[in-house]
C-alpha cells in the first residue's frame, strides 16, 4: 500500500506539478533543477507528515529529494 502511494506521489510531483518550461530549462540551468526538486520535496513532505507524523518525515523528504536531484542531474 505504501509503495503504491509513494509511486503515485512521485508521478504527481515529477509530471503533474512540473511544467513543460521547467522540464526543458532544468536540463540547461541548475536553478530550474533546484526549483523542480524543491517542488518534489514539498509534495513528499506533505505525504510524509500525513503518513508518519514524526520528525523523521523531514529527513525522508530530504533524502528522497537529494536522490531525485542526483538522478536528474545526469
Amino acid at each position: 500500500m505504501i509503495v503504491a502511494i509513494l509511486i503515485s506521489v512521485h508521478l504527481l510531483a515529477d509530471f503533474l506539478f512540473q511544467s513543460s518550461a521547467v522540464l526543458e530549462k532544468k536540463r540547461q540551468k541548475r536553478k530550474f533543477l533546484f526549483l523542480h526538486c524543491f517542488i518534489y520535496f514539498v509534495v513528499f513532505e506533505i505525504l510524509f507528515f500525513i503518513l508518519f507524523q514524526s520528525g523523521k518525515a523531514f529527513l525522508l523528504g530530504v533524502i528522497i529529494s537529494i536522490l531525485h536531484f542526483l538522478i536528474n542531474f545526469n
